[in-house]
């Protein structure tokens, strides 16, 4: 939506000495705030939009997002800084923490599930 990909972040978060380093700690001031305080809408309204685009399924449309490059690495980057401490914390309780892909196995053992007790009206 807002026309930079992940390489114009990379450049201009890299690149450009003073300037760049000034950007990073705009940047991790804007994670450490997103992480730890409640925002009001109207002000990350623009980092949170998407741009709409509808795939062919036959039959069928699914309708996929495609956020900003901005939040995907304000993302990446609060996983990587917290990864372990929820994984310390989430422990088991968690069903996906710290396992890649888990999400998938989720959601198969969850499908499995269903289709198994089916007759029994889930």
């Amino acid at each position: 939506p807002g026309g930079s990909d992940s390489t114009h972040w990379q450049d201009s978060l890299m690149r450009f000495r003073a300037h760049s380093e000034r950007l990073r700690e705009s940047v991790a001031e804007l994670i450490k705030g997103l992480a730890n305080s409640i925002i009001p809408w109207q002000e990350i309204r623009a980092l949170m939009a998407n741009r709409l685009i509808a795939l062919d399924k036959c039959p069928g449309v699914r309708p996929v997002g495609i956020g900003e490059a901005l939040r995907r690495i304000l993302g990446k980057v609060m996983v990587m800084v917290t990864r372990y401490e929820v994984e310390e914390v989430a422990g088991v309780a968690q069903l996906c923490a710290g396992v890649r892909s888990g999400i998938e196995g989720a959601i198969h053992t969850m499908s499995d599930l269903f289709d198994d007790n089916k007759m029994e009206g889930w």
